[in-house]
């Protein structure tokens, strides 16, 4: 790593304990690289909370390191070009970012996490990453920036169903990623472009398997060596391909059937972007003294006149079809800019 820049302002590494940060992010990213040199062998990260309480971990730096090269050799970024880190460095996505550079000798160019961070910058973009809300609104204004970035890796949420239409249809190369703060970001990579790829592709030195639930479990240099069990139910293809669908946790159990919230999503997407509807929604399950759980859906924005209903029903199974649908004025967002599920159902009462 020659430099980095802080949103605008270049700082050469070997000077960097001179420079002043101007706020939080460029406060961490300076602390997080003089512990990293320093030779700390810890650092303590916080999880999303998207699916519950946000908690405090500790990870090895060894961990760290071997995801860094991880996906260093997967994707074969080279040295001395340039990586944009627009997300929060705080949390473990951004972490890595600042020390794939430090190890792969690429300079950190930095941008406040905003919903078109390229509109500042000059210099070329070899290796990205984006946050989902990023990208949707990288394709309405900046796409053809957006298309001059290398390699670009999409985390933090999936991402929607008419986005990843539109990605696939980009030249460079794009990819979305799967892991969690425990697995020290992602432990493999979708191809979204220039070809849609349908599974996940693990990383080098990182097993995947079942557990009798259907989930995954990820084992390797990452994880410390230790198991990590998740609620994410997957289909094993191969010793080294998975694909993702969706959360154990987000199984409604309806009438004795069993729905997938994250692909009844899916489809709803697919229907109401037909019908030109495009506000933020998902799917929940709420307690129903007949069915034990009935399927709701929950719409970002004031309530308007509309025939979703009349809409989803002739498109949907009749156990798939929501029994409400609730509007909420603006969703609540966790800290690393997941939708808040849980707040959002609570509040419903």
């Amino acid at each position: 790593m020659d430099f980095i820049d802080f949103n605008g302002t270049r700082v050469a590494i070997h000077e960097l304990d001179k420079y002043k940060p101007l706020n939080d992010n460029e406060a961490y990213i300076k602390e997080f690289i003089a512990s990293w040199n320093k030779g700390i062998q810890q650092f303590k990260f916080q999880t999303s909370g998207s699916t519950g309480k946000p908690k405090t971990i500790t990870i090895k730096k060894s961990q760290i390191e071997a995801s860094a090269i991880a996906t260093i050799n997967f994707l074969g970024l080279k040295k001395h070009t340039n990586a944009l880190l627009c997300i929060k460095p705080q949390f473990i996505g951004g972490t890595m970012m600042i020390v794939r550079s430090l190890i792969n000798e690429m300079n950190l160019i930095v941008r406040e996490p905003s919903s078109n961070p390229l509109k500042s910058i000059k210099e070329k973009i070899h290796f990205a990453a984006f946050v989902p809300l990023q990208i949707h609104e990288l394709l309405k204004s900046a796409k053809p920036n957006l298309e001059l970035i290398e390699k670009v890796i999409i985390g933090g949420a999936p991402l929607s169903e008419s986005d990843i239409k539109s990605v696939s249809l980009l030249k460079n190369k794009v990819y979305s990623t799967y892991g969690m703060t425990e697995t020290v970001s992602h432990i493999a990579l979708k191809q979204i472009s220039p070809i849609l790829d349908n599974y996940y592709r693990v990383l080098s030195n990182i097993s995947v398997r079942q557990d009798n639930r259907g989930c995954l479990i990820i084992n390797g240099a990452v994880t410390d060596n230790k198991d990590v069990i998740t609620n994410d139910v997957v289909s094993i293809i191969s010793e080294n391909e998975f694909e993702w669908l969706g959360r154990h946790d987000n199984v409604i159990n309806s009438g004795g059937i069993k729905i997938q919230s994250e692909q009844l999503e899916s489809k709803i997407n697919t229907i109401l972007n037909e019908a030109g509807y495009s506000r933020s929604f998902f799917i929940a399950g709420l307690p129903d003294e007949k069915l034990g759980e009935k399927v709701v859906l929950l719409i970002e924005g004031e309530e308007v006149e509309n025939h979703i209903n009349e809409l989803l029903s002739n498109h949907l199974d009749k156990y798939e079809c929501p029994k409400e649908i609730f509007f909420i004025k603006q969703f609540t967002l966790t800290e690393s800019g997941k939708i808040d599920k849980l707040t959002m159902v609570r509040k419903l009462g």
